[in-house]
Parts: C-alpha cells; structure tokens; sequence
C-alpha cells in the first residue's frame, strides 16, 4: 500500500495521469486489456516491457508505449522492490 501510494504521488508530481494496479506476474492484464496504453518500467524491468509487446502482438493489441521511471526510494533511502528478501 505504501509501495502505490509512493507511485501515485510520483506520477501526479511529473503530470502522468494513471491507474496502478498490482500485479503478480510480469504480464498482469497488459497482454489482454486493449485499453493500457503505456506500460511504467525501470532499467531493471524494461526487458519484461519487450515481452509484454510481443504477447501483445500475438493478441492483435496495439504495443504499449514504455515509460522508463527511476527507482522510487523509502523513507530509509532503499529503493522499493517487490522483490521478497
């Protein structure tokens, strides 16, 4: 909850109207949901960005444009990962 909140602040902050949704798998609903637009990806993401577009491509749905964002830190200066440890 945090982790989203974090985004939706940073995103309204550089002007990007979105809608974040969790997601547990590097597909989520991208490759079925022709309304996504755009996709938020870091350095480390941006490989899983190119295999979304491709399963795109089999589905008939348009690529998504990629936003490439830096890492958002926590209060303790950590960047956030959904990663467990």
């Amino acid at each position: 909850e945090e982790r989203r909140k974090s985004l939706e602040k940073y995103l309204k902050k550089i002007g990007l109207k979105a809608k974040v949704i969790e997601i547990n798998n590097i597909y989520g609903p991208a490759i079925q949901d022709k309304g996504i637009e755009a996709i938020l990806l870091t350095e480390e993401t941006f490989s899983n960005g190119r295999k979304i577009n491709r399963k795109r491509k089999k589905n008939n749905l348009k690529e998504l444009h990629y936003i490439v964002l830096p890492y958002l830190l926590d209060k303790t200066g950590k960047k956030f990962s959904n990663r467990e440890k």
